[in-house]
């Protein structure tokens, strides 16, 4: 009974991470059935959803136990989940004793870090590059660079206090549109439609719609809808927030 606890444990914690680093619902659910199996046990129940995992089995003494999470925020942390991956197909190679799984699992999460700062600056070199690619002249890709650089630390923020990911969007871009058309109206030679386009790219939730994507092709079609709505919200909800603070300063006579 000790060793079906401590595998379904490790399996519902195990796709909790996978879904916060990124992973699709339906890779991350396979991953999850497999490992149950590796270890003999039965009647294997996993459900994997954008804001739930669940996972139940039985022993071969037939004893059952459950195990659920839910899985809330997350966003794309690639080596992450590079190492969880990992470690799920060393699981499933050695199956090694249930009573290490959660310490294998512990050192799996922990990855190394860059400062803020310097994450602050890599996403802001980054749309500075795509402003370039866009035709935007200097003032375009400094004011690009600046704001994102911003938005990285006011994104952190609202994400400590659990905001909504939609109102985080509308938020971000009715900061960018106000700096961007504010700065032009006061003078500074820039287009503001390069600026807005460009800090937009970074923050459209391209691997959601990805995921959605491969969820509808798969056969997981609930999953599909749901993360395919939730994407093109939250993609709106960056139009919105581009229009409001367009709207605010045409309003104001700038």
């Amino acid at each position: 009974m000790r060793e079906l606890g401590q595998v379904l444990d490790l399996a519902v914690h195990l796709g909790k991470q996978m879904m916060l680093s990124g992973q699709n619902t339906e890779r991350a659910g396979e991953y999850l059935q497999r490992i149950c199996g590796a270890y003999g046990l039965r009647d294997v129940t996993v459900r994997v959803r954008s804001g739930l995992v669940s996972v139940s089995a039985r022993n071969q003494a037939r004893e059952y136990e459950s195990r659920e999470t839910a899985v809330q925020g997350g966003g794309i942390d690639l080596e992450r989940l590079r190492r969880l991956e990992e470690l799920a197909e060393q699981i499933l190679r050695e199956t090694p004793p249930a009573e290490t799984l959660q310490a294998r699992l512990w050192d799996a999460k922990k990855t190394d870090s860059y400062p803020p700062a310097v994450l602050a600056l890599g996403q802001a070199v980054g749309v500075g590059c795509v402003c370039l690619l866009m035709g935007g002249g200097l003032w375009d890709t400094l004011l690009s660079a600046a704001v994102t650089f911003g938005l990285f630390f006011l994104r952190r923020l609202l994400a400590s206090v659990r905001l909504e990911r939609m109102l985080v969007n509308v938020i971000s871009m009715l900061l960018t549109a106000l700096a961007a058309e504010g700065l032009f109206a006061a003078g500074l030679p820039s287009d503001p439609a390069r600026v807005i386009s460009s800090v937009c790219i970074i923050l459209v939730p391209g691997i959601g719609l990805v995921n959605a994507a491969r969820n509808l092709l798969c056969g997981q079609e609930e999953n599909g809808v749901v993360q395919l709505v939730k994407a093109v919200l939250e993609t709106l909800a960056l139009a919105a927030g581009a229009f409001l603070g367009t709207w605010i300063i045409g309003g104001l006579g700038l």
